[in-house]
């Protein structure tokens, strides 16, 4: 996409590139938690139970370790949990909305599935993603 907005000048001039890092675990699982802590309250939403070491694996492994793709995730997830009058995400949710981006089943997901790192190949992930 960079290079396409690099392509015209008038549209560069509008744009200020940023680039994240993906997410690492063993030092961004705080500012993930942060993060999911911050859009679940906005929305009014709580996300207490989910909010723990496995989901957060589960939550950066099925967005590719990509930032923009949790934020995505999250703001679709509670999107529609608010609109269906939610109080509390469930992992179910996530599962959905996973499907919902990728075309795969919410049963078949990383977020149902026990062995998820061996179920799924995340640069396949990040294909069905975009």
């Amino acid at each position: 996409m960079s290079d396409y907005v690099r392509s015209y000048e008038q549209l560069d001039a509008l744009v200020d590139p940023v680039h994240f890092d993906e997410i690492s675990l063993q030092n961004d699982a705080e500012q993930l938690a942060e993060l999911i802590y911050a859009y679940a309250d906005e929305a009014e939403i709580n996300i207490e139970e989910l909010a723990t070491e496995g989901f957060l694996r589960r939550l950066d492994f099925a967005c590719a370790h990509r930032w923009g793709l949790v934020i995505e995730l999250l703001i679709d997830t509670l999107t529609k949990a608010k609109l269906e009058g939610k109080s509390e995400l469930k992992l179910e949710d996530f599962a959905e909305q996973f499907a919902l981006r990728t075309g795969t089943t919410k049963q078949y997901s990383p977020f149902t599935e026990p062995d998820y790192v061996e179920a799924f190949d995340t640069k396949r992930m990040l294909k069905l993603s975009d």
